[in-house]
């Protein structure tokens, strides 16, 4: 077992909100924050990290299973059996039923899924989701019932980045895909179930130009329609879309004016318009903090997070309500040293989970962190950890400024266009093996 600590945080009995951290001293992956997913009947958590070993093979992903109140219960490290190979957990999503935990892994050139189930985390299946020689790079995965949903994208033949989408059957593997490209490069695809009769949605960042897109699938994963294109003659990324069941939202990053993020609300009717309704952005008082925004969760009561990392090594969470109207935001930082995070999650109970990583004397340690939306603790401004290396903090986030900055551009275009199918192949020569860590 890797050795970890764990501190409650506050919280009533039965629903307490903690800290946690595994003590590891070196060869941990910075730039893979972690992952989470909450088994919806127990409220048990699965948190997935990266991990350079010292020994044979070089790179692995651990899967930590624990209570609701923190306390682990069961630990697995999946590597390859043989040979070195970097070797990283992107994202994971459980199925509806409670039976399976699907993984999106970044192997080299290799994006993998990984099927394995809950009870004793043995692997189901496997799947290699490429594209001939080309790069590849797995961006997002996200659950469709019992079936999963993922993103990627590669370099094509012409040099551009396509967008690679697939529908892959939970308890099989089968894969159903599409490729959506333009004159540029289509990064980041993310894709979710949407309204209407089986229609899905997947937002696109063109790297190129420097503008988002909405792209509509059929249930039959073929594309129906897509948005005019947003910008403003500057460079834009995409981050995250979430439906709620009346509303798409999306997060972005932009470099107009001070660097700011924003979350834009959009109105989708399958199969005939997608229509912009409110946009917010936010920015800090520095020119020298640039943001990095990335995923948003929602609420049972409509309300939206955002989590973002400043490049000082602070995270920020901003909750709005369903108009965008400001509700809290706070900052989550380390005493004197870096932390950094890039998701967040929210169960059926309505409590925010945070993985991140903290370059800790030199170290670089994982963090998970479940906090309350409610306000409690949280908006008195004081919500204080120290451990032997300083003093996890969450405060005012005041040093953000919202709504500074004027609403971006639209520009009528919908030049995506559909390439042939894509054939996935099994990698013949790594095979992904689990060693029990307890």
């Amino acid at each position: 077992m890797l050795n970890y600590t764990r501190a409650l945080l506050g919280g009533t009995s039965g629903k307490n909100y903690w800290y946690t951290t595994y003590n590891q001293t070196s060869h941990f992956e910075e730039y893979y924050t972690g992952a989470v997913a909450i088994d919806s009947s127990n409220e048990d958590i699965y948190w997935v990290w990266s991990r350079d070993d010292a020994s044979s093979p070089y790179d692995a992903i651990i899967i930590s299973k624990l209570s609701k109140l923190g306390i682990e219960l069961d630990q697995t490290k999946w590597a390859y059996s043989s040979g070195s190979r970097e070797f990283r957990i992107k994202d994971l999503v459980i199925s509806s039923n409670n039976q399976y935990i699907h993984l999106l892994i970044d192997s080299t050139l290799t994006p993998y899924v990984l099927s394995a189930l809950m009870s004793d985390l043995t692997k189901i299946w496997e799947k290699n989701c490429t594209e001939g020689n080309n790069t590849n790079n797995p961006w997002a995965i996200r659950k469709d019932g019992n079936n999963i949903l993922t993103g990627m994208d590669f370099t094509d033949d012409t040099i551009n980045s396509e967008a690679l989408l697939s529908k892959i059957v939970g308890s099989n593997g089968t894969i159903t895909d599409i490729s959506l490209y333009n004159a540029g490069d289509i990064r980041y695809p993310t894709i979710i179930p949407g309204g209407g009769a089986g229609y899905y949605y997947c937002l696109l960042e063109d790297y190129t130009d420097g503008y988002w897109q909405i792209a509509v699938l059929t249930s039959a994963f073929a594309l129906s329609h897509v948005s005019d294109i947003v910008n403003d003659t500057i460079t834009i990324n995409c981050y995250d879309i979430v439906y709620d069941g009346t509303y798409t939202w999306i997060s972005f990053h932009s470099t107009a004016g001070t660097d700011h993020i924003g979350i834009a609300k959009y109105t989708i009717n399958p199969g005939t318009s997608i229509t912009k309704n409110l946009e917010k952005s936010i920015s800090l008082s520095t020119s020298t903090n640039t943001t990095k925004t990335s995923r948003m969760a929602k609420d049972s009561s409509g309300n939206i997070y955002i989590l973002w990392t400043s490049n000082a090594g602070t995270i920020y969470v901003n909750k709005f309500d369903a108009s965008l109207n400001s509700i809290w935001n706070k900052k989550l930082y380390y005493t004197s040293n870096t932390i950094k995070g890039y998701n967040i999650y929210i169960d059926a109970n309505d409590y925010l989970y945070i993985p991140f990583v903290g370059t800790i004397s030199s170290n670089v340690r994982p963090f998970l962190a479940k906090l309350p939306t409610d306000g409690t603790n949280v908006t008195d401004g004081v919500l204080t950890f120290t451990d032997s290396i300083g003093e996890l903090t969450i405060s005012s986030g005041s040093e953000l400024i919202a709504n500074n900055v004027s609403t971006l551009n639209k520009h009528t275009n919908s030049h995506l266009n559909v390439s042939t199918i894509i054939t996935k192949q099994t990698d013949p020569t790594y095979t992904l093996t689990k060693t029990s860590l307890l």
